[in-house]
């Protein structure tokens, strides 16, 4: 038997795609809903394996014995740069650490136990998945494995472009910059380094000034017709502005970079909504948008 599984949604926190599985003859004979975590580079239970051909063979040992196919290699070693890699049950991407978990049909659902108690977050949760994995081990022992998309690479690189626009407006200044005085009220332009210095005028916020030199926490900047000194921490360069996107439901603006972090905005951020990027962290971006300003995750925003 073969089976394709094919990846069709790269999210945040997430991949979906669907597995199909056809016996010798061609003939489709399963088919079920998948759910992985991210692409991070092969990165050790934070991404999704690699694409490629492999081989998925029942387990009888270990963790989810009984209950689980391991994925190998065609030559039955490890997944390059990984150990473990499983398709098993389960409903949330926490429940993954690399490995597949399969289903029928994605919700955002919430999960009480006598053990742990999961809110809803906005995120899909695979539902049926411990009744089609009964099914898909009552099918047969091993299987090879293809495992593909057609999107990945170009939502990588426009996620790219966007950061290295992010992280070029966020990179020290440098002579030559051209940038802008960000204050409340007005900015001091000094003769020299230092609050002693006499002040030759005063600058407006969002004035755009040159960057001519830098000294410790002091910037020299040019501005039309007068040179001068001015504290760095209230020039800054031109602001990154990004549009939410989405193809269904809104985007959460949060007080911290983290899913669990209080929601700012009740019922979230609209599709093709304008934000400013202030600030990136670890995929996270730092956003100013209807008067607040929190936290987004880079993947739901475009230039």
């Amino acid at each position: 038997m073969k089976a394709l599984l094919f990846r069709n949604q790269y999210q945040f926190a997430e991949t979906l795609g669907k597995l199909t599985i056809t016996d010798d003859s061609g003939i489709e004979v399963f088919s079920c809903d998948t759910l992985e975590l991210p692409w991070k580079e092969n990165k050790n239970r934070i991404s999704c394996i690699p694409e490629g051909i492999y081989k998925a063979v029942f387990r009888d040992f270990g963790a989810y014995a009984n209950r689980a196919f391991h994925i190998q290699q065609k030559n039955g070693k490890e997944v390059e740069g990984r150990t473990g890699i499983l398709i098993h049950s389960g409903n949330f991407f926490t429940d993954t650490r690399g490995c597949i978990l399969v289903g029928k049909g994605y919700a955002d659902i919430e999960l009480k136990t006598k053990r742990k108690h999961i809110k809803k977050d906005g995120i899909l949760d695979i539902l049926r998945s411990r009744k089609t994995m009964d099914e898909l081990l009552n099918l047969c022992s091993e299987f090879e494995i293809e495992i593909t998309s057609k999107h990945k690479e170009e939502k990588l690189l426009f996620e790219d472009d966007l950061t290295l626009e992010v992280e070029n407006m966020l990179s020290p200044l440098k002579v030559g910059d051209h940038a802008f005085v960000n204050v409340k009220s007005k900015l001091n332009l000094r003769k020299g380094p230092s609050t002693s210095e006499s002040i030759i005028k005063t600058l407006e916020d969002n004035e755009e000034i040159i960057v001519k030199g830098l000294l410790n926490e002091w910037v020299e900047v040019q501005t039309i017709g007068l040179s001068g000194w001015v504290s760095d921490k209230y020039i800054t360069k031109n602001g990154c502005v990004g549009k939410v996107k989405l193809k269904n439901g809104h985007l959460n603006i949060r007080e911290k970079p983290n899913l669990s972090s209080e929601k700012l905005v009740n019922n979230g951020l609209n599709n093709n909504e304008t934000v400013e990027i202030t600030e990136i962290k670890e995929g996270w971006l730092k956003v100013n948008c209807r008067n607040e300003i929190g936290y987004v995750y880079q993947e739901f925003l475009k230039k």
